[in-house]
């Protein structure tokens, strides 16, 4: 078994050894978070049963402040066929990334009460569709957290397959390599809600 502990990645280092480190650090995460995909089972669908970011179990409104606060999220250039040999133990991964692999965690901060992702669900902007890349998530049949929703109303929507406890969330973009370079600029391509239990969520956009 893998045990679950908070990753601090610095995306830019100030020297040569932490640049290192942090590779290191991120090599080991996306390889974690590779093998929960390649050990995927199947199980019911569960999960909101329709496309909203509201949670409809009460009228709750989103926790106020940055939510940036509370969680972080970390997004790589990567290609897919690491996801699932990881460690490219055929030798036939290609190297050159072919999409993004985003990672949504409860940000740890000293002294505070862990927390944990009770519930997740996140829409494709679509304020920010045209002139982009189209966003197709080709290995989420393979996760074991969350699953594709089928809108009426054609959203792009992803949500949790079950309400079990969750210390992290992960899936996988096809293609959107300057996903990076366009949310420096403030163009935000998605919209999530992070349910922390029955009485509390946040908002966030990245």
């Amino acid at each position: 078994s893998y045990k679950n502990n908070q990753i601090d990645i610095h995306l830019q280092s100030v020297n040569h050894k932490n640049s290192f480190r942090t590779f290191n650090k991120m090599q080991n995460l996306i390889i974690f978070v590779s093998l929960l995909i390649v050990c995927y089972v199947n199980c019911l669908p569960q999960g909101p049963p329709i496309c909203t970011l509201m949670p409809r179990h009460s009228n709750l409104q989103p926790q106020p402040g940055d939510w940036r606060d509370h969680f972080e999220v970390y997004s790589f250039r990567i290609n897919q066929g690491r996801l699932l040999d990881p460690r490219n133990r055929t030798g036939t991964v290609d190297p050159r990334p072919n999409g993004v692999f985003f990672i949504i965690q409860p940000k740890n901060v000293p002294g505070g009460r862990s927390k944990e992702i009770k519930g997740f669900a996140v829409e494709v902007n679509r304020a920010h569709t045209r002139g982009f890349d189209p966003v197709t998530f080709p290995l989420i049949n393979r996760n074991r957290k969350l699953k594709q929703m089928e809108c009426f109303d054609g959203a792009q929507f992803l949500a949790h397959r079950d309400a079990s406890p969750k210390r992290r969330i992960s899936f996988f973009v096809a293609n959107n390599l300057d996903y990076k370079t366009h949310a420096q600029r403030g163009i935000m391509r998605f919209r999530a809600t992070v349910l922390e239990n029955y009485s509390s969520f946040y908002s966030l956009e990245f």
